[in-house]
Formats: C-alpha cells, structure tokens, sequence
C-alpha cells in the first residue's frame, strides 16, 4: 500500500492514535493507511466529514470500527501509562501511519472497494459516480485520476468490488443491472436485465428489480453474485454476462421479500445472503455453469444468442443453513461477511447491532455488539 504523498495538506498521525466518534457518510472519504506490521494490521479506509478535525485533535481520526479492546503488545509486555490513558479516553485504537482526505463525490459515499495490491481504490456514492484513485500516480489535489457512472439515471451505487486479479471491477447500483469495468475505468458490458413480467423467477434470465448487493467470486476471474429486491441472488458468468445460477431463498411466509445483502466465503464454495426480513441463509455455489463466450462485455454472434434464449442455468432454493430473525423480525440485513478461518460470519442489521456466527452452531449467534 502507497502512503499519502508527502506535502499533502492532510494531519501525519503516529500509529495507535485513538479514534473518535462515529460519524455519518459524506462526500468525503478520509483513508488511514496502515504500514504497522504483525498480524491483523491492514490498510483501513472511513466515511469521514471531509476531512475536518474535532476540537483538540491533531491529526484527524476515523470513526469508531471495532470492539471495546487495547493493542495487543509483545507476550507479557505491560502498556505503558500513556497507551493506558488513551484506551481509556477513545479505546478504538487504529494502527494508521499516514491519513489522506478523498474528496469529489456531490452526495454521500456509500461504498468503497481496495484491489488487493493496495495501490487503487473506488469509491462510490449517491451521486450515481464510481471514482477511481491511484495512490501510486496521485498528486498533492489528491483526486480521482477517473470517474464514471455505472447507469444512465443516476442510480445510487450500492457496492463495489474488485476481480481476484485486480484487473477488473463490479460495480452494483440501484438499478436492475450490474456494471463491469476494466481496471482503468473503460466499460466492459452489463448483466442481463430479466423480464419484469415473468412471475417465476426461475424463468428470468437476470435481475427484475433494483439491486442490493455484489461481490466478485474471491478466485474465480469469471464469476460474481448480487442480490435484488426481486428476492433473489444470481450468480454471474462475467465472461458473457449471463447467469450461471439463479438462488431463491427459503421463506417462512409467502410473499416475496427482498434480498439485501450477498457475500462469498474465502474460497466461494459459498453464499450467504441476507433477508429484509432479518433472515439469513447459506447455499453451496456449485452449479450449472453457462456457456462460455469470450472476453467479458463481448457482442455475441446472433447463433449463440439463439442457443442462449434456452434455460442455461441452475436453480436453487434449498439453503444448507438458514438463521430466521438472526437481526429481529422485520430488521433488514445490511452488510455479510465472511472471515478467513472458513466457518466465522459477520452479519449487520438495521437494528443497529453487529453480530458475530459459527457456522459450525448457526443457531444463534457467538458474540453480538449494540450501537
């Protein structure tokens, strides 16, 4: 990861610095980048207020992330008094080195994405843009070197993520159609919208209503999923921009619900997705896969479109584990996480808690934070 350049306007804070109270989303993205070594360090990146300082502070701090805890030290090490003072102050204790303030969007900024190289992030907003920033070849303005807009109608964008090798990302707004974008920016083609007439969702051959949620597959270059408020999740070929599979969560009543929220664990064996009404279900994303075509956004040959106007893909509506109300009745699901240990979930609800799931007990969850 980069560090801001040097000469930018922006506070240099020491690692450990403590941070301060959560604040809402706005234009304005501040990154802290993290270069402190040992495990469980990395880059962190905050809504912030563009970038203004609280009364007393000297370099700027990012909003409160994580648990009530103290820095681990080395084996047997005792904090000493100053480190203790601070934890008791403002305990949410961020290991940055370097802060930059990111600015441009015109309205809030509801999702960001960092490739895994660390020198690129995107931010998108409710402004309907995706910006583009290049830590290795950014000046001291500290803006986008790229913005683009996924739809035509200024759709919000609702998440973004980027292919496991880094030279493409996904970008998802409010719109029924996802985005794919080479690395710098250029397009690459949209999924399929499905017929918005067609009551059977298995029939459709993609989304019929706004999306909530996407993640490119963490391995596989030519898969991705997304979630809509047409009550399913779909997996995606990006090379030809058809669905793979179609995933129709288990409901305990009939009606159709909204699917807010979708994620891959580590190895994308698996999909999580989260429920308006508060539920979440697991399923295997093994399946059919459809055929493919060439380079992602490319134009079919009007053969193949032919051969593709037939059912090319899976369906499926069993879930291997299912978690009703697992954010209370009615409280949607809004963010889904899975940790790298392979059986670890993290799941966040408008009920304002964060909740911490074995997938080994899926009962109930291990740890829940509140606020």
């Amino acid at each position: 990861m980069e560090r801001a350049p040097q000469g930018s306007s922006q506070g240099v804070s020491e690692a450990g610095e403590s941070v301060g109270p959560a604040l809402e989303p706005s234009p304005s993205l501040s990154a802290w980048i993290s270069d402190a070594s040992g495990p469980g360090y990395a880059s962190n990146f905050f809504v912030d207020d563009a970038g203004k300082r609280r009364e007393g502070d000297d370099g700027g701090s990012p909003p409160e992330v994580g648990p009530n805890t103290t820095p681990a030290g080395p084996a047997g090490e005792v904090p000493d008094d100053a480190t203790k003072q601070d934890a008791d102050l403002d305990p949410y204790l961020i290991p940055k080195a370097c802060e930059a303030a990111l600015e441009g969007h015109a309205k809030a900024v509801s999702s960001l994405a960092v490739d895994r190289s660390g020198s690129r992030v995107l931010t998108g907003a409710n402004d309907g843009q995706v910006h583009i920033y290049d830590f290795a070849g950014m000046k001291k303005d500290m803006r986008a070197f790229r913005k683009v807009s996924p739809t035509d109608g200024g759709h919000h964008v609702s998440a973004l993520s980027w292919s496991p090798s880094g030279d493409c990302f996904l970008a998802v707004t409010t719109s029924a159609q996802a985005s794919v974008f080479d690395r710098d920016g250029r397009s690459l083609g949209q999924t399929v919208r499905g017929d918005m007439y067609l009551m059977d969702v298995r029939k459709t051959k993609g989304h019929t209503a706004g999306l909530t949620c996407g993640q490119w597959h963490p391995t596989d270059r030519d898969a991705c999923v997304t979630s809509s408020e047409d009550g399913t999740l779909r997996v995606w070929d990006v090379e030809s921009l058809v669905q793979k599979t179609v995933i129709k969560p288990s409901l305990g009543k009939p009606g159709r619900v909204s699917a807010t929220s979708c994620a891959f664990n580590d190895t994308g064996s698996l999909v999580a997705g989260g429920m308006m009404d508060g539920t979440i279900q697991l399923w295997s994303a093994a399946g059919k896969a459809a055929a493919k075509t060439g380079k992602p956004g490319a134009k079919l040959p009007a053969w193949k479109l032919k051969v593709q106007e037939k059912q090319r893909w899976s369906y499926n509506s069993r879930p291997g584990q299912t978690a009703r109300g697992a954010h209370g009745e009615g409280s949607e699901i809004t963010g889904l996480c899975f940790s790298g240990d392979g059986h670890t979930l993290f799941s966040r609800g408008a009920d304002e808690t964060f909740k911490v799931w074995d997938l080994r007990k899926f009962g109930n969850p291990v740890k829940s934070f509140e606020g």
